[in-house]
């Protein structure tokens, strides 16, 4: 036990060392000024210290978030609490920096506000929802998130919100290779150019709360009957890639687990 303790206190030691030069390097970033460094590291691993969090946490964290216009120690503080709890209910220690740079990133691409603390929390509890669902870990989810809405049609932007972001990464997800990329390029087209598809029945497929499943079942049987039975080729007449098309395939194929994850998402 007393072996335990001495070296739990040394990392403890180090992290906190790792954490003052961090902060001498980064927090000017943060609109700290030189004089609160001391200050600011104090209250950043007293702060996480009573949730459990140690001050390598808070050092992975201003690393993570340089260049996302986070500020302030509040802001800071309430990124490292989400990151180090959502790291550690989803076994991604570790990876706290990525996760926070990725709330920020998610955030300001929907043109929101990186440091409303709300805003923040909402993007981590579906992280965390999505998790419990599909076994993803947040840093997984972000990336399909950001493969999705990058490329999104600006007028698309406007009618997907957070929850419905995180619901068609969690399809994607649980539906398999490729399944990203097919939504990636459906919701990247045009007004007119789904205009087209809309014709074809995939009017009300896409939702502000992700993928209506059974509209999307009835879509993707008529669209795979094309063409003498060879799926990715009828797939391929709505205008997708070959990759997106398998994406189109795999997404049909597993409706009732992608049905499963979002109605679990609602309501975890």
């Amino acid at each position: 036990d007393a072996l335990k303790i001495s070296t739990q206190f040394k990392n403890s030691v180090k992290e906190s060392i790792v954490l003052g030069d961090t902060t001498r390097k980064l927090g000017s970033t943060f609109g700290v000024v030189s004089s609160d460094f001391g200050k600011f590291q104090s209250n950043m691993i007293n702060g996480l210290g009573k949730i459990g969090l140690g001050a390598d946490t808070a050092a992975k964290t201003l690393e993570g978030l340089m260049g996302t216009g986070v500020k302030g120690e509040g802001s800071v503080m309430g990124y490292a609490k989400t990151a180090g709890q959502l790291a550690s209910v989803t076994k991604s220690t570790g990876q706290e920096g990525d996760i926070a740079k990725g709330i920020a990133g998610v955030i300001r691409a929907q043109g929101g506000n990186v440091n409303d603390m709300g805003k923040m929390s909402e993007v981590a509890e579906d992280l965390r929802r999505v998790f419990l669902q599909t076994g993803k870990g947040p840093t997984e989810t972000l990336g399909a998130m950001e493969q999705i809405f990058s490329g999104m049609a600006t007028d698309m932007r406007k009618t997907i919100g957070t929850r419905g972001l995180a619901n068609l990464a969690a399809a994607s997800q649980v539906a398999g290779p490729n399944s990203t990329k097919f939504l990636e390029e459906m919701m990247g087209k045009s007004p007119i150019a789904r205009m087209a598809f809309n014709a074809q029945g995939g009017k009300g497929v896409f939702t502000d709360k992700g993928i209506d499943i059974d509209k999307f079942a009835k879509f993707s049987k008529n669209i795979m009957g094309r063409i003498g039975g060879d799926p990715r080729m009828a797939a391929q007449t709505l205008g997708l890639s070959e990759d997106a098309a398998e994406g189109f395939i795999r997404l049909a194929q597993s409706l009732d687990r992608v049905k499963s994850a979002q109605e679990g998402i609602e309501k975890s």
